[in-house]
C-alpha cells in the first residue's frame, strides 16, 4: 500500500530565491526501506522536510505539486500532527538531546504528549531496548559514545511509534563503530518490526545489502529510481556516490551488464568464473605505477559452491534462477 506519494512536486526556497525540486514523481510503500542518495546540495534534505512538513511550515518555501502522507497534505498539518506517523532523526545527535539523563530523553516527547506514566514507562524500556540502551538507562547522555547518541535520538522518536521513519545522513558524525550500530539498528526496525524506512546517506556500501531501492537525486530531479543491483548497475558514482568495490571490479568485466552483484557473497555467485590476469603495466606519465587487467581465472581456496544465498530484495525475486545464470562467464 502507497502510504507516501509525491506528483510532479516543485520547491523553491524564498530567501535566496532558488529552485531546489523539480518534478518530483514519487510513491513509496508501506514496509518499504528508500536511500536517498546524491551530492551534497543535490536536494536530499530539502525532499525529505517537504514529506514531514519542516518545508514549508517551519522553512518558507513555495512547494507546488500534490503530496500525500497517509491521505493528507503536509502543508495542511501542523508538524507536530504529522509527527505522530513521520519521525525525523536529523544528522547532529546532540541537538535532538534534550535531558542529562538517558531515559528521560527518551520520555521527554511522550510527557509533552501527556501520556499516562504507566504506558510511558513500558514505551521507554521498549524503545531503550530496541536501541540496545536499556542497561545505558541511567547514564549521562553527554557521556554517550557518538553512536550511542544517535541511536538515542533515534529511540526518542521510537517510543513515539510513528509509521515512517526518516533520517538524513545519521551516521555523517560517526565513526565506523556507531555507523556500524546506527545501520544495525536500522536494519532490525526495518526487516522485524516493519518499520518504512527513508534515509538519505553517503556510506552506501554499508547498507545496499538490505535497501529496497535507491533514489538518486541530482539538480533537484530524480535521476535513478531502482532496485539496489539495477541502481548501481545504470552508475551511482556520478551522483556523487562510492560504489562497492566488489560492483567496480564486475563492471571491469561486464560494463554492459544489468544486474551487479552489491557484497561479496553475491559477487562470489555471479562471477564465480571470472578471469583476472594481473600485470605491471609501468609506471603513468605522472609517475605513478599502473596495473593492466585481463581475463584469467579466480579460484578462491576451498570454496566450492553453491555460494552463500543473502536476503533478497522484494524487487529481484522476479528476477529468478535463469537471470542470475545469465550473468555468468563460462
Amino acid at each position: 500500500m502507497k502510504i507516501i506519494e509525491l506528483q510532479n512536486v516543485f520547491v523553491r526556497y524564498l530567501q535566496p530565491y532558488k529552485l531546489a525540486l523539480r518534478e518530483i514523481n514519487l510513491s513509496i510503500e508501506e514496509g518499504e526501506f528508500v536511500l536517498l542518495v546524491g551530492r551534497t546540495g543535490s536536494g536530499k534534505s530539502t525532499l525529505i522536510n517537504t514529506i514531514n512538513g519542516v518545508i514549508p511550515n517551519i522553512i518558507s518555501a513555495d512547494v507546488r505539486g500534490r503530496i500525500s502522507v497517509f491521505g493528507n497534505d503536509p502543508r495542511k498539518m501542523p508538524v507536530y500532527r504529522l509527527s505522530l506517523d513521520v519521525g525525523t532523526v536529523y544528522q547532529v545527535p546532540e541537538s535532538q538531546i534534550f535531558a542529562l539523563v538517558v531515559e528521560d530523553d527518551v520520555a521527554f516527547g511522550l510527557e509533552n504528549r501527556g501520556m499516562p506514566p504507566e504506558e510511558m514507562r513500558e514505551r521507554v524500556r521498549e524503545a531503550l531496548e530496541l536501541a540496545g540502551l536499556w542497561h545505558k538507562r541511567a547514564h549521562p547522555t553527554f557521556l554517550l559514545s557518538g553512536g550511542e547518541k544517535q541511536r538515542l535520538a533515534i529511540a526518542a522518536i521510537l517510543a513515539l511509534r510513528p509509521k515512517v521513519l526518516i533520517l538524513d545522513e545519521p551516521t555523517s558524525m560517526l565513526d565506523a563503530v556507531g555507523t556500524a550500530e546506527v545501520f544495525s539498528l536500522l536494519r532490525k526496525l526495518n526487516e522485524e518490526r516493519g518499520v518504512t524506512i527513508i534515509m538519505a546517506e553517503h556510506k552506501v556500501e554499508k547498507v545496499l545489502g538490505f535497501v529496497d531501492r535507491v533514489v538518486a537525486i541530482d539538480n533537484g530531479t530524480i535521476a535513478i529510481d531502482d532496485e539496489p543491483h539495477r541502481a548501481v548497475a545504470k552508475g551511482l558514482s556520478k551522483f556523487g556516490v562510492e560504489e562497492p568495490q566488489i560492483a567496480t571490479l564486475h563492471r571491469m568485466v561486464k560494463p554492459e551488464d544489468g544486474y551487479f552483484p552489491i557484497t561479496v557473497e553475491e559477487f562470489l555467485e555471479v562471477d564465480r568464473d571470472l578471469k583476472i590476469d594481473v600485470e605491471d603495466g609501468g609506471p603513468r606519465p605522472s609517475g605513478e605505477p599502473a596495473v593492466v587487467g585481463q581475463l584469467r581465472i579466480l579460484q578462491i581456496p576451498g570454496q566450492r559452491g553453491p555460494y552463500p544465498q543473502r536476503r533478497r530484495h522484494r524487487d529481484t525475486e522476479q528476477l529468478g534462477g535463469e537471470r542470475r545464470g545469465a550473468q555468468r562467464l563460462g
